[in-house]
């Protein structure tokens, strides 16, 4: 997977990326861009837990690669894992491994989340949504720096960086006893927050001219440029869905376009836009 291809692969999961980004590639000229540049170099450099806040389509996962990256750890996996989709029953498979015959009727062994991100980092998105029975599993794994695949004799010891991401306040999930408060100091030695692309508008223009490059790119076409008009309504838009539904609208205009600019009518399809 290539830089160009993670700037735009927000939340898609994969088994491990191994990428080099750069704090370039936070776009922008806002005041959350220009600091968030200078935070993700010096964050990077150590080996604390980090969480990343902020809504749905604003980034997160864009900056675990940053952080990766820049990281001592760089040449070694990012593993993601969404934990919205770690049920009860399968946590401790997919986060520590089994070994063969551990299961019945399932064949061949597992190697983890945590195993194969030895070395590298592994990134936990909607870390809020961990299962609460499984969370001092967890929370035994950090502290000791081993996990017991299923079935296995013996811990195996890891070397992991944790980046997590979170939708929702974690101090809130405590208060309503969702989330271990030992398992939260572990995940939030350093926050990173980021925020909703309508607090950032003055970036629209740059996160614009990079999408319109890509899919031009894509099709094998020469990028279009948006004129003040378009520029001006995709201000207004509140952008519920952030970067995600930017880039989404970016690409739709451009395919069913005529002409080298994109004009405001090319956005018609977009609803519930401010007042200028």
């Amino acid at each position: 997977m290539t830089s160009q291809e993670l700037c735009l692969d927000y939340y898609q999961t994969t088994d491990s990326i191994a990428v080099k980004l750069s704090a370039n590639d936070i776009l922008g000229t806002s005041p959350w861009a220009v600091e968030t540049r200078r935070r993700v170099e010096q964050i990077a450099k150590h080996r604390y837990s980090v969480l990343i806040t902020g809504p749905p389509g604003s980034g997160k996962r864009f900056l675990a690669g940053i952080l990766h990256a820049l990281s001592p750890r760089g040449a070694k996996p990012l593993v993601p894992v969404d934990c919205s989709r770690l049920g009860e029953q399968s946590f401790a498979s997919q986060l520590f491994g089994h070994e063969e015959g551990a299961f019945a009727g399932l064949a061949g062994a597992a190697l983890g989340s945590f195993r194969a991100a030895d070395g590298g980092s592994l990134f936990l998105g909607q870390v809020e949504r961990l299962p609460l029975t499984f969370q001092p599993l967890l929370l035994d794994a950090i502290k000791s720096g081993e996990v017991h695949p299923l079935g296995a004799k013996r811990p195996v010891r890891v070397d992991v960086r944790l980046i997590c991401s979170s939708l929702c306040d974690l101090q809130k999930e405590i208060q309503s006893q969702r989330l271990i408060p030992d398992l939260y100091a572990q995940l939030d030695a350093v926050s990173l927050p980021t925020v909703a692309l309508r607090e950032r508008i003055e970036d629209i223009a740059p996160l614009a001219e990079y999408f319109l490059s890509v899919t031009a790119e894509d099709y094998g076409e020469v990028p279009r440029k948006l004129s003040d008009g378009a520029l001006k309504k995709l201000k207004r838009h509140p952008w519920p869905g952030n970067i995600a539904e930017l880039r989404t609208a970016l690409e739709r205009a451009a395919v069913l376009a005529y002409g080298d600019e994109l004009a405001a009518a090319d956005f018609d399809f977009l609803e519930g836009e401010r007042g200028a």
